[in-house]
């Protein structure tokens, strides 16, 4: 990896580090690229929530990672590493039967994994929860993430979008600091190439 790519991520780190975190940097680039001022260390602008379906006021966990996952599409102009964020369909069980079975879905694995090493693990799998937790997880879901820990992967249940938000900002920053011990030029222009593709994918669906 060139000094020049070293100094650049070291860069990048710095300023994550000064803006207090990765989603008050990623705030602040987003209100800079939109012409808007933002000064670090100000509250950042708060988001606006929609009233929850049938009367609940906690968000769903459907709703939490459609809204997560929206949010790292935006971001994989600048970071193109969120793209290999993909999500695990559980709940096609309910909706398949027993076709999705027969091809390998199992019940009680992790809703979310990012296959990105950081901070000593192998990558990150999340459990979503709506915002106070609901029931918890499951008994298979508990095994899977047990397991997974075991193997080396950072395996947690997140309840909520910002819970989630925080668990994956720390693990990008764990990422881009580790910047001796992989090649993040070579994996961040293949990240690109996958965004172009997936992009030109979903438009030629329309």
């Amino acid at each position: 990896m060139s000094d020049d790519y070293n100094k650049t991520e070291r860069h990048h780190v710095s300023e994550i580090h000064a803006a207090g975190g990765l989603e008050a940097f990623i705030r602040k680039l987003q209100a800079r690229n939109k012409g808007m001022s933002f000064q670090t260390g100000s509250t950042p602008p708060q988001r606006s929530r929609k009233p929850y379906a049938t009367g609940s006021s906690y968000e769903s966990e459907h709703d939490a990672q459609a809204r997560l996952l929206s949010h790292f599409r935006s971001l994989e102009d600048h970071f193109p590493e969120y793209v290999l964020v993909f999500a695990v369909p559980n709940a096609a069980k309910r909706k398949t039967g027993g076709w999705s079975v027969a091809e390998g879905l199992k019940a009680g694995v992790p809703d979310l994994c990012w296959p990105l090493p950081a901070d000593g693990f192998h990558g990150l799998y999340v459990e979503m929860k709506r915002d106070d937790g609901g029931q918890g997880p499951t008994e298979s879901q508990s095994a899977w993430l047990k397991i997974l820990k075991l193997l080396g992967f950072k395996a947690t249940v997140c309840n909520g979008y910002d819970e989630a938000m925080r668990v994956f900002d720390d693990h990008f920053e764990g990422y881009c600091a580790a910047h001796d011990m992989f090649d993040q030029e070579a994996v961040r222009r293949a990240c690109l190439d996958l965004v172009k593709i997936l992009r030109k994918n979903w438009k030629s669906r329309k």
